[in-house]
């Protein structure tokens, strides 16, 4: 994962805040208390969303047309999350159950070609340092492959961080990805979303959108979502969800 310093991609960068953007800024969702909330199993993830990679990408065949809009998530507050085991690029895998057993997770989808993804890299590594709990990162499906169809749009949508990245087709290609991301976050726990049946568990799940953030309860409650990474509100979300438990 490349930091965005070129001046293409701080040009990009300022057009996606603009308020003449396309792309919707949201914020987290409500905060909302664990309850008696239990993490659903792992035979409950989805498969295959928009049947990739049986069926192409296409205008009739994306988050635009499927949700109506993009960038879309699947998960929000309140929901239960959904357990999983994925690789890591040293071999061993890594499952949510097992994480949550030591306290509340925050995972967040990255690609390499996401320019939201390059550009708050640096911050994100400085965030997992500044907070007792895991930060677990998943690769996941490409959202601008050069030459290739953008799962969001159904069209070629291509950005200064596209160009020779392809969309990975197996976990050998997802799990390169990850070293790169690792490479860049090394305080993170970082795990590609499993291609070996080309069923994408994570992102069928829990995407589509390739830069969403969960909180996740030590229950198995998604306690905050976010469709983008905002430096300023999951660091003040965290830190206040800290500061509940600590007086529980």
């Amino acid at each position: 994962m490349v930091e965005s310093t070129s001046l293409g991609g701080w040009l990009f960068e300022r057009w996606l805040r603009s308020p003449l953007s396309p792309v919707p800024r949201r914020g987290e969702e409500d905060a909302v208390s664990p309850g008696d909330a239990k993490l659903r199993p792992e035979t409950d993830l989805s498969e295959k969303l928009f049947g990739w990679p049986d069926i192409d990408f296409a205008p009739d065949n994306c988050v635009i047309s499927k949700f109506g809009h993009e960038p879309h998530k699947q998960k929000a507050a309140g929901d239960v999350g959904i357990d999983f085991s994925l690789p890591t690029t040293t071999g061993t895998s890594v499952r949510l159950s097992e994480l949550l057993k030591k306290g509340p997770v925050l995972m967040c989808a990255v690609a390499p070609s996401c320019p939201h993804c390059v550009a708050y890299a640096s911050d994100m590594e400085t965030f997992a340092k500044e907070v007792p709990i895991t930060c677990l990162a998943v690769t996941v499906m490409s959202p601008h492959p050069e030459n290739e169809m953008c799962f969001e749009t159904g069209k070629k949508w291509e950005v200064p961080h596209s160009k020779g990245v392809s969309q990975a087709k197996t976990l050998e290609e997802r799990l390169r990805w990850a070293e790169l991301i690792k490479e860049k976050m090394p305080s993170w726990v970082v795990v590609a979303d499993d291609l070996s049946d080309k069923i994408n568990p994570w992102w069928s799940t829990y995407g589509p959108a390739p830069r969403c953030a969960y909180l996740v309860h030590a229950t198995g409650l998604i306690c905050h979502s976010w469709l983008w990474w905002e430096p300023d509100q999951v660091r003040t979300a965290v830190q206040a969800y800290l500061a509940q438990v600590e007086q529980a």
